[in-house]
């Protein structure tokens, strides 16, 4: 986070011909509690990957959280995972 931006990315992926989908949310704390202000997603075969930007504001909390799908041929899903950065307070 610098200049009132933060850069938001993740990427996952198989060795196996597979659907991968991630999903990563850009969260703020308020009061305490933890609000979804931002989100992305990305689908493909083999991988998928996030690389955004966004405007935030001083005087607050942030994370980032992205979590990842994988599926089989057949939708059923074979694989999760989570991955998050550490909280920041942005000046």
């Amino acid at each position: 986070m610098s200049n009132g931006i933060a850069s938001c990315s993740a990427s996952s992926g198989t060795r196996q011909s597979a659907t991968v989908r991630i999903v990563g949310y850009l969260q703020k704390c308020i009061g305490g509690t933890w609000y979804n202000i931002k989100n992305w997603s990305d689908v493909g075969t083999y991988s998928a990957a996030i690389e955004k930007t966004c405007a935030i504001d001083s005087g607050y909390t942030y994370r980032y959280i992205a979590y990842t799908y994988v599926y089989d041929s057949s939708g059923n899903l074979l694989e999760t995972a989570t991955a998050s950065d550490s909280a920041d307070y942005y000046p």
